[in-house]
């Protein structure tokens, strides 16, 4: 079993990479709206679905991040692996 440290880093990695999956899809979005694709429409809708499905699996991934690390503190402690500075 690792240590509480180490958990609670995990946990953070998990939430640090839901938080980047929802900035590129924003990326996306904003390719496809303001991209200058306007005569190749196949590829602005690429990007919008594109966006969306990166949206959607980004939002998952941070509410299963969230709802580990309330099960996390539920079961060690609201401060368990919190690292204090020296």
């Amino acid at each position: 079993m690792t240590s509480l440290i180490l958990q609670r880093m995990a946990l953070d990695r998990q939430r640090h990479a839901a938080v980047f999956w929802l900035v590129i899809a924003g990326v996306w979005l904003v390719i496809a709206v303001f991209g200058g694709f306007s005569s190749v429409w196949w590829l602005r809708w690429f990007y919008v679905a594109l966006a969306i499905a990166t949206g959607v699996d980004g939002v998952r991934r941070l509410l299963l991040a969230l709802r580990a690390r309330r099960a996390f503190e539920a079961e060690h402690g609201r401060d368990a692996g919190v690292q204090k500075p020296v």
